[in-house]
């Protein structure tokens, strides 16, 4: 079934046939249009063939009639997009772009760049596909939330901000993990050893400057360089540097030891492009080594590529290291390649091992998640004196929690431990050993759920077990009731085991906190006398849950699921009088509580009292110089906080402000000028001692 009318123009098109998960990704996208998402995004790994599904899809419009577009997020991708189309049977399509031989703007189907279509009037369209979506040109966002036509982004790291409000659903076409057991890619063997020490480099926006990681990446350069000719195996290798510069100088190392190696840049002119890509593709190609900072990042296809030397620090962008580390993964038959060797001299798969692995097994649950995971700043593991641990199933080394090796699993799945110093092979990812992945795991513990708690607690009980067993909370889509009901594990039993034992042992404020979790709540400690309002697993940016423990019983309400509040106690018995001495408790905790309001609103009164009306600098500051402002003896502007229904003074905020050459932006008073910068609060000291006053800003 398609999703348009019949034309017979196209129908002599020809596709080879659709891999299981290509089979999956069109139906979801089919059912998400009939669904009323006219804007979707399709999250595609490496190797999935993105390019295929999407010109798949068009191919859908025009053999009904309807008109389509391909947007290239580049204009060098034009080209092999055009090929690709041609190989498939839909040569009857135009290019948009200057002077191009195949410019054809009456075509149904069109070929284009975000830089073309930024300078001209889009052409009308039924459906346009996007790849590498994650970009957000302007070209396309300012012009998708306004047409008519069925939008599909295409991209493997759909992790930038403002994703989540462009399109309203995320399609997952399958995962690293599924592409790596079917043969289209291949497993990743990474090494880790000397990175450059980051410690205090500059930053910029919670990413480190490219000044600073060049600066930092030159001072190892020489063992990039021996480390690839000890580890490489002289395979045909892509290494990503930090600047141009970074770049140029790798070059040069690997070119002084004999290594023919070349630099790919956004220097490079399209020229130089083509005649190196041409070399490079060629199965003896003397030219072993491509060096880029971001050009062969994305896009790049060449599958014999055996090994990818990352020397690109990152602290946040998880997207650029997945796409600098997939250029290597794709499988290549022809030339007996059997894995990819990832040289890590970055440190980049220890910051960023815990979110890899969840995208390599699961991929990604919402596109706000994504967000989230390209914000979040990665500290360093100070790893020196680490000891590196073997399983203690196969004895592989290192071992943090989940052996990749042969799938043993502690407490939690991590990925690699690194060992400074010295070249030292951690993981092998993506190996056919694999042990229970996470939706295994799921399927386990729900399993055990179903079995042993009622119906209107399995859910609860079975995300409690799966975070204590993982270290993460399962994604909001799965659901008890669905997984498929599965043979336990020993490991996952001997766990789920263990953490009975620990909360039979353990005194009521452990067993409150489990009852808590079995009815959806989601706490980290118990508090003890008063009601706590907390998260829940349905809501859980919401404290839509409350739980009151009082020792000896305790009450828990999940707003989104119970109508009542339920009770427990450490023996189940109804009996729910609680002892006075701990009503006089919490009795005494909201009399402390009250006290303390009282002397906050008290506090306010007494400075409202000695304030003065006149003009506020803050005010003016604010375009309101003709509303009077409530001055204290010093100036500060007096803001009264009253309770919105009674209007009774509780508390108030206090507004000290200074003009911008007084404030902390890069200069100070002269009495701060030997040593460094003053702070705002000590800017606003030495102006009320005069010293600033008359004195050379520095």
């Amino acid at each position: 079934m398609t999703l348009f009318e019949d034309a017979p123009n196209y129908a002599s098109a020809k596709f080879k046939e659709p891999r299981p998960f290509q089979r999956t990704a069109l139906p979801a996208l089919r059912d998400g249009i009939r669904q009323g998402h006219r804007r979707q995004m399709l999250m595609a790994p490496t190797g999935a063939g993105k390019t295929y599904l999407g010109l798949r899809l068009i191919h859908e419009a025009l053999v009904k009639g309807k008109r389509a577009i391909f947007v290239c997020d580049r204009r060098t991708l034009i080209d092999q997009t055009s090929a690709d189309a041609d190989r498939y049977g839909l040569a009857a399509h135009g290019v948009l772009q200057a002077d191009h031989w195949r410019t054809n703007p009456d075509a149904p189907f069109q070929i284009a760049s975000a830089q073309t279509l930024a300078r001209r009037t889009w052409p009308d369209a039924d459906v346009i596909v996007i790849d590498e979506a994650h970009t957000q040109m302007a070209a396309w966002v300012d012009h998708i939330p306004n047409c008519r036509a069925a939008v599909v982004g295409l991209s493997a790291t759909p992790f930038s901000p403002g994703l989540g409000r462009l399109f309203t659903r995320l399609v997952n076409a399958t995962t690293m993990h599924e592409l790596t057991e079917s043969g289209v890619l291949v497993p990743m063997r990474v090494l880790s050893c000397t990175k450059p020490d980051m410690r205090g480099a500059e930053t910029s926006g919670g990413e480190w400057t490219d000044k600073a990681a060049e600066e930092r990446g030159m001072e190892i350069i020489g063992d990039v360089v021996t480390e690839w000719a000890k580890h490489g195996d002289n395979r045909k290798t892509i290494v990503f540097g930090a600047t141009i510069a970074h770049c140029e100088e790798l070059c040069r190392q690997f070119n002084e030891v004999g290594v023919m190696a070349a630099v790919f840049t956004s220097h490079t002119t399209d020229t130089e492009r083509e005649a190196l890509l041409k070399e490079y593709r060629k199965a003896d190609s003397r030219l072993r080594v491509l060096v880029s900072v971001e050009a062969l990042a994305k896009g790049f296809d060449v599958p014999d590529v055996g090994c990818v030397v990352d020397c690109r620090p990152l602290r946040k962008s998880l997207s650029t290291a997945i796409q600098m580390w997939g250029r290597g993964l794709r499988s290549s038959p022809e030339t007996g390649k059997k894995d990819c060797i990832l040289l890590d001299h970055s440190g980049n798969v220890i910051r960023f091992r815990e979110d890899f692995e969840s995208i390599y097994f699961n991929g990604l649950d919402t596109l706000d998640a994504g967000e989230k995971l390209d914000k979040a700043i990665r500290k360093d593991v100070d790893d020196e004196d680490k000891e590196v641990k073997a399983c203690p199933a196969c004895g592989h080394k290192p071992f943090t929690k989940r052996c990749m090796a042969c799938g043993f699993e502690r407490q939690s799945l991590a990925l690699v431990e690194a060992s400074a110093g010295e070249m030292r092979e951690v993981v092998m990812l993506g190996g056919k050993r694999m042990g229970d992945d996470r939706a295994h795991v799921w399927a386990q513990v729900a399993t055990y759920a179903k079995a042993y708690s009622r119906p209107e607690k399995q859910q609860g009980r079975a995300a409690n077990l799966y975070h204590e067993i993982t270290g993460q909370w399962p994604p909001r889509s799965w659901t008890a009731l669905t997984a498929p009901t599965v043979e336990i594990t020993k490991p996952v039993l001997n766990k789920i085991k263990s953490l009975n034992v620990a909360h039979a042992r353990g005194g009521s404020a452990m067993q409150f906190a489990e009852f808590c979790r079995a009815n959806g709540l989601i706490v980290d400690r118990i508090i003890e006398g008063r009601w706590v309002r907390v998260p829940t697993l349905d809501h859980p940016r919401k404290s839509n849950g409350a739980y009151r423990f009082m020792g000896s019983v305790g009450w828990v309400q999940n707003h989104a699921t119970d109508s009542e509040v339920s009770t427990w106690r450490p023996d189940g018995h109804d009996d729910v009088r609680v002892d006075p001495a701990l009503i006089a408790a919490a009795a005494d905790y909201e009399r402390r509580q009250r006290a303390g309001w009282d002397a906050a609103a008290q506090t306010a009164a007494d400075m409202l009292a000695r304030c003065k009306s006149g003009e506020a600098a803050y005010l003016a500051y604010k375009g309101l110089a003709d509303v009077p402002g409530l001055l204290l003896e010093d100036d500060a502007l007096f803001v009264p906080m009253r309770h919105y229904a009674t209007n009774r003074l509780q508390g108030a905020q206090i507004i000290r402000w200074l003009p911008a050459e007084m404030r902390h932006e890069k200069r100070c008073c002269a009495a701060c000028a030997p040593r460094a910068p003053c702070s705002a609060s000590a800017a606003r000291r030495h102006a009320a001692h005069g010293w600033w006053k008359g004195m050379p800003l520095v």
